[in-house]
C-alpha cells in the first residue's frame, strides 16, 4: 500500500465514524495537539 491509499483509508474511518462532522473533529483534535505541543 502507498502512503496516500493509508492516508485514504484513514479519511474513511473518520468519515463513517463523525459523517459531516468529521471536519469539525479533525480540527478539534488539531487544536488539541497544538495546544498541548
Amino acid at each position: 500500500m502507498t502512503h496516500d491509499q493509508l492516508l485514504w483509508g484513514k479519511v474513511s474511518i473518520v468519515m463513517k465514524q463523525h459523517g459531516e462532522q468529521a471536519p469539525r473533529k479533525v480540527d478539534e483534535r488539531i487544536g488539541i495537539l497544538a495546544v498541548e505541543g
